[in-house]
């Protein structure tokens, strides 16, 4: 944050007979020209990205920056300075040891004109330093830093853009410069007012009326015909960014490349269902298919990872569970190729066909079955079973799971007599169960089934408590009932005629019947955490959740911790290119570059918000004056995704240097770690976590 006073007596960096300097950019990168001064081995650069014009500061400190006074040129604020008192500016950017100053035209001219720039610098240590950079050559340089862009085919217009001069741009909108130009670097006019591919630059009002005025001279936002703007967007942009979009005139149904919709790319957005509603209200094709004739349901079969909400989403969308694409596969052949068993019982639930034949002449069984010879040959007898699982499914998408728990203090025996799966009767057992366990023991042809259970070497040890006995067919449901036993019989007698027991009690709905989601809500979700390495590992996994469902991080934890080191903070903040290649490489996590990045990116960040507030614990909970926010909803509908505290969370966390700390991401951590209880009204977790 910008700070107009700091006090006490600061070192002094000065050198009035530095000058700026054109640094010539080297042959493999000719956008590394800038100009450059060098103040007593601090260094302060003019230069362009992709989007704008920039001062930044590069200095050798014993510490990181923590503050930056007021910017001046011969006593007055540098014009694009004060924009760094404006709320979310993206103007004014400390990362470590550099500070980077976006530049509009009246800030340009400032310095070609002025003698000396000055600001004053304080350090996380508490150092202050007072900078005096002469501006002599300033004039010179920049006009050799332009000269290169020119000759590299960036014309007045998008010169105009870089510097946010609206009333030049106009002026040259009505000459009739070229909007379709394009540079060396590859920006044209549009993208360097457009947001990024990642979602990570986030338009101001100025850029989006720059974009508008944009498009009232011509510019088509369907241009590139491979690669339109809403498309490029599609996998990371928010809700609200694809009506703006749409309001400017671009085409819900334009395609990619690879024929592929925004509708379509959508699928990776972790805003999806709010990202549909708006592409569906303004027309676009739902049931549309890309150049190989998928379409969105095959597109979440395929690759969504605990994806049967959205399954169900599109069926009762009208999306038909047996389209085929043009090699003939369907929806469950995909969650076939996928090994998405859930996902596949549940399309079979829905009348998906087993027997549809492919391009190639087999239906999925004889696929399968194929694939499973091929192994089978190999000796990868692994593999093989894979496959033989996945017959197993479409052979037997109506059987039932018997369950156990083992609910004594002892380690018990157990034996379950039932109908296998040709509808014959087996006795299967002994299966060993140590205390407190809950195993799945086998697949039978129907709900009913005889269970015996004895102590190890002793006698029965149940005393009549079923609670825990259940059994689950296809659909998911659970339950049991205990049928009268003949005298002192120790088989039992089951059926899954009501829901088990633990749905007794009222939980928030988004937990589902999935036990290690209830286990989660029950024990974790809302409960105030203050341990330092639970904080951190809440912290990554929320970010690993973006564009994935919750359950799907959670089902994967143990892994992360494995691979993260227990999410030990000073040994993650040193990972080097080998640790990044190894987690790239391990299928138990979520393998995906930018997120794991952002994990040790976020371990420094830590490490940096430990030295300057103690501990990340006392960082975050200062947010919330070290007390839960008390919410009251009725139900989730209610429940917002982000809220103004966690943008601010956001802004914060983003300035530290974190990544994949969007303010919707925060407000999932912020629920994760207790510091809002946002349990409904009706669950019985609200009060007990201090509700009223």
């Amino acid at each position: 944050m910008p700070s107009s006073v700091l006090s006490a007596t600061p070192r002094l960096w000065s050198d009035p007979a530095a000058q700026w300097q054109y640094q010539v950019p080297s042959q493999d990168n000719r956008d590394s020209g800038t100009a450059q001064i060098v103040v007593q081995s601090q260094k302060v650069n003019f230069g362009y990205d992709e989007r704008r014009a920039n001062l930044k500061f590069s200095l050798e400190m014993e510490s990181w920056i923590k503050q930056v006074g007021e910017v001046t040129v011969d006593g007055e604020m540098l014009s694009a300075y004060s924009a760094c008192y404006e709320k979310d500016s993206p103007a004014c950017q400390t990362n470590y040891q550099t500070f980077n100053l976006y530049l509009d035209q009246d800030s340009i001219d400032q310095l070609q004109k002025g003698k000396e720039l000055r600001t004053t610098i304080k350090a996380e240590d508490g150092s202050l330093y007072t900078m005096k950079v002469p501006l002599t050559g300033t004039s010179s340089a920049i006009r050799q830093v332009q000269e290169l862009w020119k000759n590299g085919g960036t014309n007045e217009l998008m010169f105009a853009l870089l510097h946010r001069n609206r009333p030049q741009v106009e002026a040259l909108l009505i000459q009739g410069q070229n909007l379709d130009a394009k540079d060396h670097g590859g920006r044209t006019p549009l993208s360097i007012v457009a947001p990024d591919s990642y979602g990570e630059d986030e338009l101001t009002d100025e850029d989006r009326d720059l974009m508008r005025l944009l498009v009232r001279y011509g510019v088509d936002l369907n241009v590139p015909k491979d690669n339109p703007m809403l498309v490029d967007q599609a996998d990371y942009c928010s809700p609200e960014l694809v009506q703006f979009l749409l309001d400017l005139g671009a085409d819900p149904d334009a395609r990619d490349a690879e024929g592929r919709t925004a509708l379509l790319r959508s699928r990776h957005n972790r805003d999806f269902l709010k990202v549909y509603n708006v592409l569906t209200a303004a027309g676009t094709n739902k049931y549309a298919v890309d150049h190989d004739g998928r379409n969105l349901l095959h597109s979440w079969a395929l690759d969504g990872e605990d994806s049967e909400p959205m399954i169900k989403f599109l069926l009762e969308e009208g999306f038909d569970v047996n389209k085929q694409d043009k090699l003939g596969a369907t929806a469950l052949a995909y969650a076939a190729i996928a090994y998405n068993y859930d996902t596949m019982r549940l399309l079979l639930k829905k009348g998906a066909k087993k027997n549809l034949r492919m391009k190639d002449g087999l239906t999925i069984k004889e696929y399968l079955n194929k694939e499973k010879a091929k192994a089978l040959k190999a000796g990868k007898t692994k593999k093989a079973d894979g496959f033989q699982s996945l017959v197993n499914v479409l052979d037997n998408s109506s059987r039932f799971k018997i369950y156990f728990k083992n609910k004594t203090s002892e380690k018990v025996e157990v034996a379950v007599r039932y109908k296998n799966l040709d509808g014959e009767w087996e006795t299967g057992g002994w299966y060993h169960l140590d205390p407190g366990d809950d195993a799945y023991l086998v697949d039978t042809k129907n709900a009913i089934f005889y269970y015996f259970a004895e102590a190890m070497y002793e006698d029965w040890v149940w005393s009549g408590d079923d609670n825990y006995y259940y059994v689950r067919n296809s659909d998911k449901k659970f339950g049991f009932k205990k049928k009268n036993s003949a005298g002192k019989q120790t088989w039992r007698y089951l059926s899954s005629e009501f829901d088990r027991m633990m749905t007794s009690k009222k939980r928030c709905s988004w937990c589902g019947d999935d036990s290690l989601y209830i286990d989660y809500h029950d024990k974790e979700w809302g409960v105030p955490l203050h341990d330092e390495r639970r904080l951190f590992e809440m912290l990554i996994l929320e970010g690993a959740q973006a564009g994935l469902s919750w359950i799907t991080v959670l089902k994967k934890r143990d892994n992360y911790r494995r691979a993260f080191n227990n999410f030990d903070v000073e040994k993650i903040a040193t990972y080097q290119q080998g640790d990044i290649d190894r987690l790239l490489g391990d299928a138990g996590i979520v393998r995906n570059k930018l997120k794991i990045n952002a994990a040790v990116q976020n371990a420094i960040a830590v490490l940096k918000i430990r030295e300057e507030y103690g501990s990340l614990d006392a960082f975050l909970w200062r947010y919330v004056d070290g007390e839960p926010l008390q919410n009251r909803w009725a139900s989730m509908d209610e429940v917002p995704a982000e809220t103004e505290l966690s943008a601010r969370l956001s802004k914060d966390l983003k300035k530290l240097g974190c990544r994949f700390v969007g303010p919707t991401i925060c407000y999932a951590y912020m629920q994760s770690i207790g510091m809002v209880n946002d349990h409904v009204t009706s669950c019985y977790r609200y009060t007990e976590l201090g509700g009223e």
